[in-house]
């Protein structure tokens, strides 16, 4: 691949794990660097095919070798190259060093837009994975024995949230030139197998939702659960309903409105008239078999 060329007019990106560095701001622990030949073969190839780095946020170096004390090493492996083709279409592409868990590499994001800000969840339902907690049993009894609306389902992912920005910032210290003390590097283990247990009960969530019970319980979360629910979620969506008068209505607040009117007039109190009707408690009406 180092040998080949690249068509200049066309948009390319190439990324992945290169086995090399540049310089020794890209590496830490270890031998010194010394720019080797795969380095320079590396150099050589991003400035035949104009391939840039787009940098990156989070961690410094991709990738460890997980040993402790002076034997531990850090390299910056992985990154992303886009050429100027490319950089034309997506000026503001951004690559973020996600944490490491069950590699010793960094998976990396690539971001060519701007992400929408999210939009805050409606929806309050009781979450399976909430079993998996035995401290939330009682919690979950008492609440759900009160007259309210229950509880949040945007808790777990608060919970993951919080346990990817405190690995984030470990591994941050990790990389850096001062590193983890023993403590710290316990702590970072201890978190990395929290997130591992809270990815699981995120794939019970996303189970939960696709409603698919023929899977089996080994498969973990992924595309197939997400296109399931939102597939699910696309099927339960009202888009147009017709009125009484035959009128057809698309937008959503008038849907609302016509649904609100509908169960208003069907539970409404009703004035009962009980003219002509039969009085049981006239004594003519009880059977001669029943006098005394």
């Amino acid at each position: 691949m180092l040998g080949s060329s690249i068509d200049a007019n066309l948009p390319v990106i190439v990324g992945g794990d290169f086995n090399c560095c540049l310089n020794q701001r890209e590496k830490k622990g270890g031998r010194r660097f010394g720019f080797p030949v795969g380095s320079q073969e590396m150099a050589a190839f991003m400035s035949t095919n104009d391939l840039h780095d787009l940098g990156f946020t989070g961690p410094s170096f991709t990738w460890s070798n997980n040993k402790t004390g002076n034997s531990k090493i850090w390299v910056r492996l992985d990154s992303i190259l886009l050429n100027s083709s490319g950089l034309d279409l997506v000026p503001l592409a951004t690559v973020k060093h996600l944490i490491r868990l069950a590699s010793g590499h960094c998976p990396l994001l690539l971001q060519q837009f701007e992400s929408p800000p999210n939009r805050p969840s409606k929806w309050i339902r009781f979450e399976d994975t909430w079993r998996t907690y035995p401290a939330t049993w009682k919690l979950v009894w008492k609440t759900w024995s009160k007259p309210d609306h229950g509880m949040s389902a945007d808790e777990l992912g608060i919970l993951k949230k919080s346990l990817e920005d405190h690995l984030a910032e470990l591994q941050l210290i990790d990389c850096s030139e001062v590193g983890l003390y023993a403590e710290e590097d316990l702590e970072l283990r201890t978190k990395a197998c929290e997130l591992n247990a809270m990815l699981a009960r995120m794939a019970t969530w996303w189970r939960q939702r696709a409603k698919t019970r023929w899977i089996t319980e080994g498969d973990s979360n992924s595309r197939f659960f997400h296109s399931f629910a939102t597939a699910r979620r696309r099927g339960n969506k009202i888009v147009e309903i017709q009125c009484p008068n035959g009128e057809r209505i698309s937008e959503p607040p008038d849907i609302q409105d016509e649904f609100m009117n509908f169960f208003s007039l069907k539970w409404q109190e009703r004035c009962i008239s009980l003219e002509d009707w039969p009085n049981l408690r006239q004594e003519n009406l009880v059977p001669d078999s029943l006098k005394g």
